[in-house]
């Protein structure tokens, strides 16, 4: 039997974090895999693409084309059918974090992760994996609908460009420059601003 909870369904990036349109989101339960055949996702009867299927582990996009407000999540599975009430919010942009503490998901410009023993270098470029940063532009080179601003320390960093992370659903890939004059550290702070809605900081290392 297919089982879970509304309280069971997360952001993907941060259980703390909201949902929008575009946000990765991960439901806790079960049944949602069964002899070989995978489980459905709908919300609001538009169908969303999911990202992967474990038997008690199930990700989802919600679909970009939601509007925000009451909307009804539904899984289909052989082993059932259920529904429970998801709440969208226009915006909830979330970095997604590496293991369990505040350290951020982010890329330095080589490509390799952010760590303590590999710090992002002042005035060069890095990447931050996020999700929930709603509808993209068409075109070959998309990017989002509504802008994005960067908070490094508490202070804006222009220029900030957020598009979809090849190959991924509902992530978002955020590059930007770090500014030569941010001072160095193990601990400095990133944050999402869209429009008003921050997302809850996270942190990388600087040198």
């Amino acid at each position: 039997e297919i089982f879970f909870s509304a309280s069971g369904v997360v952001n993907a990036a941060d259980p703390r974090a909201a949902f929008a349109p575009g946000t990765l989101a991960t439901i806790y339960g079960t049944g949602f895999a069964q002899g070989g055949v995978n489980a459905q996702v709908k919300v609001n009867d538009v169908e969303a693409r999911v990202a992967a299927v474990l038997q008690f582990q199930l990700s989802f996009e919600i679909p970009r084309s939601i509007p925000p407000g009451d909307a009804t999540l539904t899984v289909y599975s052989d082993l059932g059918t259920l529904s429970q009430p998801l709440t969208i919010q226009p915006l909830a942009p979330a970095a997604f974090r590496s293991g369990t503490g505040a350290r951020g998901a982010v890329l330095n410009a080589d490509g390799s992760a952010n760590t303590p023993y590999n710090p992002a270098i002042r005035g060069r470029a890095i990447s931050i994996l996020a999700t929930g940063l709603g509808e993209t532009t068409a075109g070959n080179s998309p990017q989002t609908v509504i802008p994005i601003t960067i908070l490094v320390n508490g202070r804006e960093v222009a220029g900030a460009l957020a598009r979809p992370a090849a190959g991924l659903i509902g992530v978002y890939q955020i590059s930007l420059t770090l500014p030569a004059s941010i001072p160095p550290g193990n601990s400095v702070e990133i944050i999402i601003l869209q429009q008003d809605t921050e997302s809850i900081p996270v942190e990388i290392s600087v040198e």
